[in-house]
């Protein structure tokens, strides 16, 4: 009977929540620009869990990118202006498992790479290598929730690329954020043993700026749909500040600094259905209220299609101009990220 009722409530809490966000979501669509019709990039040569890309960057003539389901990075160098092809060589962490890479940053000497730092719930499955699961099986499995401490580190490292070879030059740094979000100041500590997707922890945007990492979180997000990101260093992780974005109810999927602030992609912090926006921020905190000594400023760029396959994940910055952005956004569930060009304007 326990069960019976806490899955109700649970269900009808979550029906709430979607429904709210589904309103929001509704009531700005008739005010916002759909993106730019984009170019279709081809990435050449083997990528890795193709379908899972969730993270990307510019490095020297080329892309780094990660997958969200393996433990290491890999480098495309540009051919064409539209056509990339994977390098020799891999980036590899330390781990068992995944790491779950969700984001990719650099400071211009070391490439940072986002571990999720999320908790997981078992899925449920109607089979599993063909063979139908049992209801008690999946049972057991959405009842169960587990740490995986192979996401919860970022790294960060310094890229080579050797006589055609792509890897790393030294040692590879790591640093763990899950105990400073355990510490009773702060207030994400009430969301680390809730799992990603259901307003857990689950970190999938990172961009470096005047010396800081911004740490931008999907989940979770906060009464008044306050999207909370966290600017720290990599050295002193201890010491932090928490921003709030108010994204109407989304959360961050990626994040990257610009010249005058920052881009980034927002959208459904669960698996519910939601749209995809790519936004400008001035880096400033956007919740309201008299005598605040760094006000927030957000800009909604473009929208992407309801009917979008896949799930906008990567985005990086090619070219900027003080009108116009031109980027690459990959799509998560898609073959090679499906990666497409867009020229965004900015006025």
């Amino acid at each position: 009977m326990f069960i019976r009722s806490c899955s109700f409530q649970g269900v009808l809490v979550s029906v709430l929540f979607y429904t709210i966000v589904q309103l929001s979501f509704s009531q700005e669509a008739c005010c916002i620009k759909p993106l730019p019709v984009p170019y279709q990039v081809d990435f050449k040569g083997s990528i890795r869990k193709d379908k899972d890309l969730s993270a990307v960057i510019q490095w020297e003539k080329g892309l780094i990118v990660g997958s969200d389901e393996v433990n290491f990075v890999q480098y495309l160098e540009r051919r064409k202006k539209d056509e990339y092809e994977v390098v020799e060589g891999t980036v590899n962490f330390p781990g068992k498992d995944e790491l779950d890479i969700e984001g990719l940053t650099t400071d211009g000497e070391f490439v940072y790479v986002l571990g999720s730092h999320s908790r997981k719930r078992g899925k449920v499955k109607e089979e599993d290598d063909e063979v139908l699961v049992s209801f008690e099986e999946n049972l057991k499995a959405i009842l169960n929730t587990e740490e995986q401490e192979d996401r919860g580190f970022i790294y960060r490292f310094k890229p080579q690329l050797s006589d055609g070879v792509f890897g790393n030059h030294g040692e590879i740094e790591s640093v763990s954020f899950l105990e400073v979000f355990k510490k009773e100041s702060c207030i994400l500590r009430h969301f680390v043993e809730i799992p990603s997707k259901e307003n857990g922890i689950d970190l999938e945007g990172i961009a470096v700026k005047d010396g800081k990492l911004y740490l931008g979180f999907r989940g979770p997000v906060f009464r008044e749909n306050y999207t909370p990101v966290m600017v720290t260093t990599f050295e002193q992780p201890e010491e932090n500040e928490i921003l709030f974005l108010n994204l109407n109810g989304r959360g961050i999927r990626d994040l990257v600094a610009v010249e005058n602030g920052f881009l980034l992609i927002a959208g459904p912090m669960g698996d519910g259905p939601g749209t995809y926006q790519i936004i400008w921020w001035n880096g400033g905190n956007t919740l309201i209220g008299e005598g605040n000594p760094n006000p927030g400023k957000l800009k909604i760029l473009g929208e992407f299609p309801h009917h979008q396959e896949g799930k906008a994940e990567g985005l990086v910055v090619l070219e900027e101009e003080e009108d116009e952005y031109e980027v690459i956004v990959l799509f998560d569930g898609l073959k090679d990220g499906s990666p497409r060009l867009y020229k965004i304007e900015f006025k």
